[in-house]
């Protein structure tokens, strides 16, 4: 059977492509978990409870997401950071708020972080957990491409028959579709 974070990859493609405005962004295969450290950016998110702990970190380089999202990034002046890093950052609050919907739909209670931005060299991993699975998934088109991570840390027995029973397909949740503020 497919894991848990597999299973999330449809919410978070489809989360991906809808913010980057670009439906020709395509799905690529990763599987190797070290290319992540040859990124220059990191923005991470944490949504959790006393049940299990998931952290979903968008790797990228710059010039990567000024290729991929040239429509949704007009605002941006060329060569400023700080509309950039803005970007990513809120790109990860949507795919963690995707999965905390998904997850609350559910009746699971969650808790969301803010995200965090930081250099990709400073990468950040937590303690080993007993029970814990790890996915990634790679957008691109064209040789450019962001790598989404999601490890999923079980803190206690029942957290894995909680998750079982959660619909991760696209528009399992009911707000009905992408909003932005």
């Amino acid at each position: 059977m497919t894991n848990i974070t597999q299973r999330m990859s449809d919410i978070i493609f489809e989360q991906v492509k809808a913010y980057f405005l670009n439906s020709s962004l395509e799905s690529l295969s990763t599987n190797d978990h070290k290319e992540i450290f040859f990124y220059s950016r990191l923005s991470l998110i944490l949504v959790a409870n006393a049940d299990f702990r998931l952290l979903i970190k968008v790797h990228c380089n710059e010039s990567d997401v000024r290729t991929l999202a040239k429509e949704a990034l007009q605002y941006v002046e060329q060569g400023r950071d700080d509309g950039l890093t803005d970007f990513i950052k809120e790109l990860t609050n949507l795919l963690g708020g995707a999965l905390k919907r998904t997850l609350e739909v559910s009746r699971i209670q969650i808790g969301l972080s803010l995200p965090l931005m930081i250099r990709g060299f400073d990468e950040l991993f937590s303690e080993k957990i007993a029970s814990t699975e790890s996915s990634i998934f790679s957008f691109g088109r064209n040789g450019q491409k962001i790598v989404v991570q999601v490890q999923l840390d079980y803190l206690t027995d029942k957290a894995k028959g909680l998750l079982s029973q959660v619909d991760f397909s696209v528009g399992s949740d009911s707000s009905g579709g992408f909003e932005f503020l």
